[in-house]
């Protein structure tokens, strides 16, 4: 590298007299546009290789944790049949009376101690709508009550679950802009057959001993994302028609779990894209799998899996 000299003339501070000094100064050369850009072009597709493989671990972490939560459900079933009589609780329906064996609760609401939150009755009994006149208009006013309760409980909130667009709630000044509550029980009646894809209502609070085969049920899927933020019964799932395939879904149907497994179904005139889904059995194992494996024989053994209206059609 070549040095280059420079002459400076300096003077002395407080003196009319100058000096001639010689400095040598060592020229350092910089980068050219082209190996600025080659630079950037390299950055560039790096970013472009990572960044997939980031987002693959984003989602991973994502149905890890949903997954996680589906296994403290399960300790919290356990923990509820351990002192109510080996029963855990399904179906949610709107009674006036708490009386155990009472046949409908809400699981998340039962749950609650058990899943974080806080201890049973969420809602003051005297403050309960449900006993003052037990109409649509306080079954309804219950569930706005218990949403903003749900929302505050992390083991009730899948962190996947995708933005609805429905209009939030507003609960006492509190504000309830996301589902409350990500999953959905099976609610089938597993002491009856029901009528093909109609009739029937969901099976509530249920003895562990009476569930044949618990290791090929599932007790606890995801929700559907349409599913209102008020209305906690359409959390259970028991009829054909609810599952995934049906005509009014309430279990999850979309690809908020993309990875390693994807699915696009067309049915008549729409097309659904489906990924994976994470699920919970009655002897308490949690599964992810994909959502177009999860056939009635996982929700009932009282169907036939092979009729046309207990399966997609595609």
């Amino acid at each position: 590298m070549d040095n280059e000299l420079i002459h400076v003339s300096v003077r002395n501070p407080g003196s009319a007299e100058s000096h001639d000094r010689l400095f040598v100064y060592q020229l350092i050369p910089g980068f050219t546009l082209i190996e600025v850009l080659v630079v950037v072009a390299i950055i560039a597709l790096l970013i472009s290789i990572l960044l997939p493989s980031m987002s693959g671990v984003r989602h991973q972490s994502k149905k890890l944790v949903c997954a996680t939560n589906l296994h403290t459900w399960s300790s919290a079933a356990m923990l509820y049949a351990q002192s109510n009589q080996d029963f855990i609780p399904r179906d949610y329906g709107w009674s006036p009376s708490y009386d155990f064996p009472y046949p409908h609760v809400c699981a998340p609401e039962v749950l609650s101690q058990y899943l974080g939150g806080p201890k049973w009755p969420l809602i003051p009994l005297k403050e309960d709508p449900m006993r003052l006149s037990n109409t649509v208009a306080d079954r309804r006013r219950r569930d706005e009550l218990l949403a903003p309760i749900f929302a505050r409980m992390e083991m009730l909130q899948c962190p996947a679950f995708p933005k609805t667009g429905l209009a939030p709630l507003v609960i006492n000044g509190e504000i309830v802009d996301e589902q409350p509550l990500d999953y959905a029980i099976n609610a089938f009646d597993f002491s009856r057959s029901i009528a093909v894809g109609g009739g029937g209502v969901g099976q509530g609070i249920t003895k562990m001993s009476v569930i044949s085969k618990p290791g090929q049920l599932i007790y606890v899927t995801e929700v559907n994302r349409e599913n209102a933020l008020d209305c906690f019964g359409f959390h259970d799932v028991y009829k054909p028609k609810q599952t995934w395939w049906g005509a009014v879904p309430r279990m999850i149907n979309d690809n908020r779990h993309p990875g390693f497994y994807s699915r696009t179904v067309q049915s008549g005139t729409s097309t659904t894209k489906l990924a994976s889904s994470n699920a919970l059995y009655f002897d308490g194992h949690a599964v992810t799998m994909p959502i177009d494996q999860m056939t009635i024989s996982l929700f009932t053994p009282y169907l036939d899996p092979t009729d046309p209206n207990n399966r997609p059609i595609y």
